[in-house]
């Protein structure tokens, strides 16, 4: 389930996609606009690598269901579940995770915050999906879940032609401050003992 559609850098300002330090989101869109993809004569956007070869840790993507399905009870026989991307004829690929060797091929301005814990250095991804004469159909941003294992429909987004076109036509740090990126943590705010504790746990993981 994609939350909506980003066509201009307001747009994608405004989502908050991988805004603050160390989250690696935003270097990895400029990077795909810039260096992963070329728009030829006819305005089409076309992979300048294979992505089923696997390079930069490229791979194919499961639209699988990211939220519980609604399962059958005795009164009701419809099954509902909500992908997190629209159906396709074409395939699905992702890339972003920072953890496989194959993404030290990604530039060290992508890589350069992650640390390797469980903190927000690692949550962004971006999927594509590419039709056979490798043109690039649509382009999606998403980021983990808080448990690490699913993505966030809420926080989805299909990226526009146009807007990648944009981002290409810019350096990178002209493009992060006009994405609003902030090289500041954000401030977490705990309430009371247990939201402490919790943090403190959180950070011994």
């Amino acid at each position: 389930m994609v939350r909506g559609t980003l066509n201009t850098m307001a747009d994608l300002r405004r989502s908050g996609f991988g805004r603050h330090l160390p989250r690696h989101g935003l270097k990895l869109l400029f990077w795909f606009a810039k260096n992963y993809i070329k728009f030829d004569y006819m305005g089409e956007m076309v992979a300048r690598y294979n992505p089923n070869e696997g390079g930069f840790d490229f791979h194919p993507f499961q639209n699988r269901p990211e939220w519980d399905c609604s399962y059958a009870t005795t009164h009701i026989s419809v099954i509902s579940c909500n992908f997190l991307l629209p159906d396709n004829v074409h395939p699905y690929y992702i890339v972003g995770n920072l953890n496989p060797e194959e993404s030290n091929c990604l530039p060290q301005y992508v890589r350069k915050d992650f640390t390797g814990d469980q903190d927000d250095s690692n949550m962004d991804r971006l999927i594509i999906s590419l039709r056979p004469d490798g043109t690039v159909d649509k382009v999606y941003v998403t980021q983990h879940d808080d448990d690490g294992l699913s993505f966030d429909p809420d926080n989805t987004y299909r990226v526009t032609r146009g807007l990648l076109r944009d981002i290409s036509g810019l350096k990178l740090h002209k493009f992060l401050k006009q994405a609003g990126y902030s090289s500041r943590q954000p401030i977490i705010h705990m309430n009371d003992y247990e939201d402490i504790l919790s943090y403190f746990e959180y950070l011994r993981l």
